[in-house]
């Protein structure tokens, strides 16, 4: 087994056994097609029911070929064809730091959640429905 599959395989194990894990950000590269490896990942997530939300980053770098919008756009298309919800998706920049306050907020709500779902008393009973609710889909 090469490094990479023992680190995909250690990282499929952590989000398998952290029952407190709130959410996942995938950080996807906004200046390159939709990679086989985030999507792949993006799958293995949703079938494995691990709450996930898409961080489109280097929103300020440019290269030459297909725009950052055409590339998120085709990611969402493909994730779109198998998924029946799309994620929450976000847009990055760290040396700009645009994206940065939605991202916070974000990580806040999702935060604020499960800290309230998982005091004692508190009833998960369509907790996902809410949940959804609280990220705006």
């Amino acid at each position: 087994m090469d490094e990479r599959e023992q680190w995909l395989d250690f990282t499929k194990e952590y989000f398998l056994d952290r029952p407190e894990l709130a959410m996942v950000l995938l950080l996807v590269d906004s200046t390159v097609a939709p990679q086989r490896a985030d999507l792949d990942a993006l799958a293995w997530m949703g079938e494995n029911q691990i709450p996930v939300s898409l961080v489109f980053t280097k929103m300020d770098k440019k290269r030459k070929g297909s725009s950052h919008r055409d590339n998120i756009d085709e990611f969402k298309e493909e994730v779109c064809a198998s998924w029946d919800v799309l994620p929450p998706c976000l847009e990055t920049s760290a040396a700009k730091k645009t994206g940065l306050q939605p991202l916070l907020q974000h990580i806040s709500g999702v935060r604020a959640y499960f800290e309230k779902a998982t005091q004692p008393g508190s009833s998960k009973k369509g907790g996902d429905a809410r949940f959804m609710r609280m990220l705006g889909r």
